[in-house]
């Protein structure tokens, strides 16, 4: 008997053709797989968990430096005003927007 047949025993078919014996033998079969199974599952649960931990790790890095980047392009953003500030004393500026002119070539 295969394995794969373990999932379709009739359990009155199987006392119905089999000895005790061989019953008994079906059952250690059917037994083995079933550990060999639990410890597959055990493996690939915790394969996948410690790929989720890390990844969970490596998100935390990515929120964190991101967080990094945007504080110091808010800082670049007040550094530039600070030097428009200083050196355009006096001068009237306007956003550029759509008041830009094609030059005619």
């Amino acid at each position: 008997m295969t394995t794969t047949n373990y999932l379709d025993l009739d359990i009155n078919k199987l006392f119905q053709e089999h000895t005790i014996k061989e019953i008994e033998e079906i059952q250690k079969k059917i037994q083995l797989e079933s550990d060999r199974k639990k410890i597959e599952l055990r493996t690939l649960v915790g394969e996948r968990y410690r790929d989720l931990i890390l990844a969970a790790d490596t998100i935390g890095k990515m929120k964190i430096t991101s967080e990094q980047v945007t504080t110091r392009i808010a800082n670049i953003e007040d550094k530039f005003k600070e030097l428009q500030k200083k050196y355009l004393i006096g001068f009237k500026t306007e956003p550029m927007g759509d008041k830009l002119e094609r030059c005619p070539f």
